[in-house]
Parts: C-alpha cells; structure tokens; sequence
C-alpha cells in the first residue's frame, strides 16, 4: 500500500494515520476514480461516509474514522437506495 507522504505509519497496522484517495479505494475494493468523485460532490457518498479533510489540495481522510465507519457496516438493516428509486421516465397513459 502507498504510504502518505502527509502522514507517517502507525506502528501496529502498517497503514498512515491519513489515508489518500487511493488508499481509501483499495481498502473499499472500489475504483480509484469514483472515489476520488466523493469529496467533489461529483458522484454519490456512501451514507454516514466519514467526512474528508483536505491538506492543501488534496483530500485525506482519518483511518481510525474509515475503520470505524467499515466496522458499522452490518449493523443496521436498511433498504438498499436503489430499491427505493423508481428508474425512467413514466409511461404515458399510466396514473401517476
């Protein structure tokens, strides 16, 4: 894993104290660029997503928040956001 320049390595884990957008995509298992949208606005966060922090011009954020947001993953039972969207447009002729 890429060690932050910002932060050194915390002792136990091997992982920096703040990690970068990259880090944060592999330790997600999701793409370095819709991760990198997140703390633009430019695409959808994960609800309760622990909030970025931004050293100059680049975003980090906490580990210890990045973990404590993965170990509460499975604790609640929610829908999913997307069976809650109806998708399209409406057809013509149907009641709204």
């Amino acid at each position: 894993m890429m060690v932050s320049k910002i932060a050194s390595k915390d002792d136990e884990s091997g992982l920096p104290l703040l990690l970068g957008v990259t880090d944060v995509a592999r330790l997600l298992g999701v793409g370095v660029g819709t991760v990198r949208k997140w703390p633009t606005g430019h695409a959808p966060v994960p609800p309760g997503f622990p909030k970025w922090l931004k050293i100059g011009r680049r975003p980090v954020i906490r580990r210890a928040d990045l973990e404590k947001w993965i170990a509460g993953l499975g604790a609640t039972e929610q829908e999913p956001v997307h069976a809650l969207a109806k998708r399209g447009r409406p057809r013509k002729g149907a009641g709204a």
